[in-house]
């Protein structure tokens, strides 16, 4: 489907506050850019409006924890990023 974003530009780049929506328009991603680059937290949605996935970006690379929850909201997967690339990973039971 066809995303409809919000935000700004600065010198041709992304720039601040960055919203996409889903055609339907539930939320599909939200967060920050700085010089064109995915920076500080960011937050994806499943379609149907439900918290998908959060992390961090730290010049446009995953940094941090990121978290993965199913479709009851909890808890699914744990990854630890530094640089971009992913240095640890946890699975939770879905129990």
């Amino acid at each position: 489907g066809q995303l409809s974003e919000k935000g700004e530009y600065k010198n041709g780049k992304k720039e601040g506050p960055w919203v996409s929506n889903r055609e339907d328009g539930k939320p599909y991603e939200n967060g920050e850019y700085n010089n064109g680059q995915k920076e500080g937290p960011w937050v994806w949605y499943e379609r149907d409006g439900s918290l998908g996935e959060k992390g961090e970006y730290k010049n446009g690379k995953k940094e941090g924890i990121w978290i993965s929850y199913d479709e009851n909201n909890r808890l699914r997967f744990e990854f630890n990023y530094k640089n971009g690339v992913m240095t640890d990973s946890k699975i939770f039971s879905l129990k």
